[in-house]
């Protein structure tokens, strides 16, 4: 499949639905132990949103790519999520779509976190350049 020109484009609240059902997406091909029904998506994507963190949608022509959620009260910025439809993971969409973040955010620099059970996600991340910085644990008691 031939993809058109990549553009990238600020959410808003007229996004919420769209947005809420990518994250729900990528909640479960994360594979996180507890998969949020949608009701549960967009509630979490508003807070988001009125907080520190801006979304960037990514499409071509009228086809939604993904979505990125970033943020910005960071140095460096974090990358919260990352999501491109499973229908359009090929033909290298997940790297340029990232690269086109960065472009438009300016920077160079991104710090991201990934489930250590998240094979696909750590190959993803790997094959971009990024770098594991430290471990993040967590301890529950039975």
């Amino acid at each position: 499949m031939i993809m058109e020109k990549i553009k990238i484009r600020l959410a808003n609240q007229d996004d919420i639905s769209l947005l809420a059902h990518m994250y729900r997406i990528l909640v479960e091909d994360e594979k996180a132990p507890e998969l949020p029904d949608i009701s549960d998506c967009e509630a979490k994507m508003i807070a988001f949103l009125d907080n520190v963190y801006i979304a960037y949608i990514f499409y071509n022509d009228e086809t939604i790519l993904g979505y990125a959620l970033v943020d910005h009260s960071t140095e460096p910025l974090y990358l919260k999520h990352f999501m491109i439809n499973r229908e359009n993971r090929r033909n290298q969409n997940g790297t340029k779509t990232f690269n086109l973040l960065l472009n438009h955010l300016g920077i160079n620099t991104i710090e991201i976190e990934v489930f250590h059970w998240n094979e696909r996600g750590k190959k993803f991340w790997n094959s971009l350049g990024f770098k594991p910085k430290h471990i993040r644990m967590i301890y529950e008691k039975e």
